[in-house]
């Protein structure tokens, strides 16, 4: 097997742990989705678009890991500006939970609402 089918199963395997459509993997990667399908049965990734697919590969996998207390969920690392995480926990304890518990279940009420590709 050469580095380019290395990559590719790479690449497949990374989808299928991250639950990874090839259409997000596209938009990350800055191509179509066409591209992405072109890349997985014929052509060639560019050298330059591996590195970047590499580097999202690795940060990708560094931003999500499974939950050791429970398998069907995932940890994901998020950024708070330090000026806010004060009002961030606030709203946490007004809801009577961790700052963790809120962000999880703020995140998820947030994915579930409509949405149109512009």
């Amino acid at each position: 097997m050469d580095d380019h089918d290395d990559l590719k199963n790479r690449i497949r395997q990374f989808l299928k742990d991250m639950e990874m459509s090839r259409e997000i993997f596209a938009q990350l990667c800055g191509v179509s989705k066409k591209q992405v399908d072109k890349w997985f049965s014929y052509l060639p990734i560019p050298k330059a678009r591996q590195r970047v697919i590499e580097r999202i590969m690795m940060e990708e996998y560094g931003r999500r890991r499974p939950s050791e207390q429970d398998t069907d969920m995932d940890i994901i690392e998020i950024l708070v500006p330090r000026n806010r995480y004060d009002h961030v926990r606030k709203t946490a304890d007004i809801h009577g939970m961790t700052v963790q518990e809120w962000a999880s279940r703020s995140l998820l009420a947030l994915s579930s609402v409509p949405h149109h590709d512009l």
